[in-house]
């Protein structure tokens, strides 16, 4: 680029190739116009060619190929700059005021028809997450921040003093002249700043600091790209990294206050820089959980650019004069490296201690406020650190684990990020108090920021919408469903979180969100109906609500576990509304993931991993009929669970198929479609949920009947083998097997919907079969036998409702479904 970077419309992201062929054909340029060869950058120095240690070695590219006509494109941009060299010697003059451009376009570098393992990328992610642009504000805003952090005149004595190396004409002495390169520029850059936060910032207190480390200047060695110039920090929300040296100087994500990148500014790229500080903002928050905004600094020899980050998403400055506006200049360097952490960004109700030998967070306090609204402080679990959403954008659900102070019992405390003009899930969760199955609310406190706040006013931007911060304080429940140690404990405690969605359908609250992640297991020995508990109701609404809020929307839900019916919406005209039976698909996709994914406790299958991360592509319509494939098609399910959970989609398959018939029909218009599509939930929902949970019940039966058997006969084998007395089992007298008076109970449901042909259910599973034991041994006994061996004689055949499967002659493949059929039928 010549001397001023002009303002471009769109800015395509150029192939390291090229960008080596335009900085040939400039070298070339400026040593024919200089006589000097320009200094060139070692490897080490640049960002670009450095060892990708937090980063992949992909570069910023387009596609998979380089372009040929890219390639000419850019070498005609470097043949502009070899026009432009004679202007390259002046770089101190100023910037010339032209349009400025009002946003920059992000192009994402990966379409809905892409692999879906793309996300090794970090640069690729990012870019999706940013979104196809990023507003740019005006000087106006800039100007305005932070002015009561340091008084004008104060800037001004400084500025008149020789210390401060700025001249009286209005120019940085270090910054005449153009640098030699990256480098030489983070060196004058870093020692500008420290003088600015020596002489004008805020003292600090005790066991506070700010330190400028430049990267390149570190006695440490970088490791991998990281930011040129960072503010190293101490305090109550900082702590020292696992690494004693962090990415360069003792510098990690968890002890950085702020970053400034710097790059020459004929080679200052501006979409990849920002999307650069966007990488680095994913990191601090991810390491600094009670961030509510990030702010970082690009700077060249001749401009600055600020770059601001929270849950609504980006924005930045316009590349702004450094030498004319110094004073703007020095205040965001202030509040960039201020002591006060909310100037930072950071939620100040939570802090921390840090442990003065090791510099790491040693206990923590949360305060909120108690039901009655009273203000009430929290101690933070250490052992427990908080769970954080990694998204940029959106709800950033953070979780912390704490304790009451006054009754000890260990808590959750949960802040999410809301769409403003979106209601709270206030109302539901106090709909949902003494719902078996469900979250229980303590205490909840709204309007803890907003994200409008950190903006202009009236500030607009594609995609952007206002997010509300709210905490809520609940009881602590178990991990997430996918830590089970059994058969029983994983099947129990869907079957108790249907209970409890079936709790909530009668308080009129439908969830719209089920997932393996909101599904937590219960406490230890937690009785029947809290064996699991369903959590997160910020996607709920009122069954009796409008129905335009109603309507399925694919934008709803956690992908991977929405239903066929919500993923097609965008597919037909006029979407049916979302009604409780896509939340019950929604539970047979969880339950999908637990028998086809985990081989037993802890053990992921690799292959079907692959499979299942299709559930999350882009293209709703692929999600689709990758789901399609697993209702139709026979996938295998490990030996580890037994035949008694083939039965458990015997109440869903036909609903699905006659939604997916409905929906494919010729003969029906789009509003005949939907009428019937949304007549299939009306009804009484209660008999079909009482048909889901006695298929629950029947396999948590069954397996304690084989777990029983299991642990008799090893029992008897240990007993024949050794003369001692046998060890006696664990299921006994003492652990009578449920009954249907142990099954407990909830108020009746509203007549919502039956499906038309819920008398049509098929005796075998749609999408699962099993492979042998000899191809598939059991690999970790039950939970009730743990103590004896694997049984070594075959077990007598179970007896079941309706008909009886042959039993399977030992192989070493597996047995498909309509194998089994066909035996079934000469039988």
């Amino acid at each position: 680029m010549g001397p001023h970077p002009e303002p471009q419309p769109r800015i395509h992201w150029t192939r390291s190739l090229a960008r080596a062929r335009a900085r040939t054909i400039h070298d070339a340029a400026f040593t024919a116009t200089t006589g000097t060869p320009e200094h060139t950058v070692e490897p080490q120095d640049r960002d670009l060619d450095a060892p990708r240690v937090f980063f992949t070695a992909k570069q910023f590219s387009d596609g998979p190929a380089d372009s040929l006509n890219q390639e000419m494109g850019d070498e005609l941009e470097a043949k502009a700059v070899c026009e432009k060299a004679p202007a390259l010697r002046n770089t101190t003059s100023p910037l010339q005021h032209e349009p400025p451009p009002s946003t920059l376009r992000i192009i994402p570098s990966h379409s809905s028809t892409d692999e879906p393992r793309l996300s090794a990328d970090p640069y690729a992610q990012v870019k999706l997450e940013i979104g196809e642009e990023v507003k740019i504000v005006s000087e106006n805003w800039i100007h305005s921040l932070y002015k009561d952090l340091v008084d004008p005149g104060d800037i001004q004595t400084y500025l008149a003093s020789e210390t401060s190396g700025y001249r009286q004409d209005g120019q940085w002495v270090d910054l005449l002249h153009k640098p030699a390169s990256k480098k030489v520029l983070s060196g004058i850059v870093s020692k500008l700043v420290s003088c600015i936060i020596s002489e004008l910032a805020e003292p600090c207190e005790e066991g506070e600091s700010r330190e400028v480390v430049d990267s390149h200047a570190a006695a440490s060695k970088r490791i991998g790209p990281c930011p040129d110039i960072s503010i190293k920090a101490a305090g109550p929300s900082f702590q020292r990294g696992k690494s004693l040296n962090g990415y360069a100087g003792g510098v990690s994500y968890s002890n950085l206050a702020s970053l400034i990148d710097v790059e020459l500014d004929d080679k200052a790229h501006q979409v990849e820089r920002v999307v650069q500080a966007a990488l680095y903002c994913k990191y601090i928050s991810m390491m600094q959980p009670n961030r509510n905004f990030i702010r970082t600094l690009l700077v060249t020899e001749r401009s600055f650019r600020l770059v601001h980050y929270d849950r609504s998403g980006f924005y930045v400055s316009q590349l702004m004069d450094i030498h004319q506006n110094s004073h703007t200049f020095i205040r965001i360097v202030l509040g960039l490296s201020s002591r006060r952490e909310a100037v930072l960004g950071f939620d100040t109700s939570i802090q921390w201690r840090c442990d003065p030998e090791t510099g790491r967070k040693s206990e923590g306090t949360l305060e909120t406020v108690d039901a009655d609204g009273q203000p009430i402080l929290y101690k933070l679990k250490m052992d427990r650190p908080p769970f954080v959403r990694t998204g940029l954008c959106g709800r950033g659900t953070t979780c912390w684990y704490a304790t009451h102070p006054q009754t000890g019992e260990d808590v959750l405390v949960k802040d999410a990020w809301r769409e403003g003009g979106k209601a709270s899930e206030f109302a539901y969760l106090t709909a949902a108090q003494g719902v078996e199955g469900v979250v229980q609310m303590i205490s909840f406190q709204d309007l803890c920021a907003e994200t409008k706040a950190y903006r202009p006013e009236k500030f607009d931007s594609k995609g952007y919408v206002s997010r509300t911060k709210s905490r809520v304080v609940m009881r602590c429940y178990g991990k997430s469903l996918e830590h089970f140690t059994s058969r029983i404990e994983a099947i129990s405690a869907v079957r108790d979180a249907i209970h409890g969605y079936r709790g909530l359908l009668s308080k009129s609250v439908l969830h719209r969100d089920v997932s393996l992640q909101n599904v937590l297991l219960g406490t230890v020995n937690a009785a029947p109906g809290s064996r699991g508990i369903l959590i997160d109701l910020d996607m709920a609404v009122w069954t009796h609500t409008d129905i335009c809020i109603l309507r399925a929307e694919t934008g709803i839900g956690t992908r991977r576990f929405q239903s066929v019916s919500v993923l097609r919406s965008l597919e037909i005209e006029l979407p049916p509304a979302h009604d409780y039976l896509d939340d019950l698909e929604s539970f047979f996709y969880v339950l999908c993931h637990l028998v086809l994914l985990f081989e037993r406790p802890g053990k992921r299958s690799e292959r079907m991993d692959a499979n299942l991360a299709y559930w999350e592509k882009e293209d709703a319509s692929v999600v689709a009929n990758a789901k399609g494939a697993l209702l139709y098609d026979t996938w295998e399910c490990p030996s580890w669970w037994g035949e008694a959970t083939d039965e458990l989609s015997d109440i869903l398959v036909p609903i699905v198929r006659q939604k997916n018939t409905i929906r494919t029909s010729c003969r029906s218009t789009p509003a005949e479609k939907r009428e019937r599509l949304e007549a299939v939930a009306r009804g009484p929902a209660g008999d079909v949920y009482d048909r889901v949970l006695q298929l629950f019940d029947n396999a948590l039966a069954a397996y304690e009947r084989e777990d029983l058997e299991g642990g008799r006969n090893a029992t008897a084998t240990l007993a024949a083998a050794e003369p001692s007395p046998a060890i006696p089992s664990k299921n006994s007298s003492s652990n009578p097997k449920p009954t249907p008076q142990s099954i407990p109970t909830v108020d009746p449901v509203p007549n919502i919907g039956a499906p038309a042909d819920a008398s049509e259910i098929p005796r075998k599973i749609a999408g699962l079969k099993r492979r042998s034991n000899i191809d598939a041994p059991v690999d970790l006994p039950s939970k009730r036998s743990r103590l004896s061996p694997a049984p070594t004689t075959p077990k007598a055949p179970t007896k079941r409702q309706r008909g009886t499967r042959p039993k399977a002659s030992p192989a070493t493949k597996a047995v498909r479904r309509s194998a089994r059929l066909k035996s079934l039928n000469q039988a």
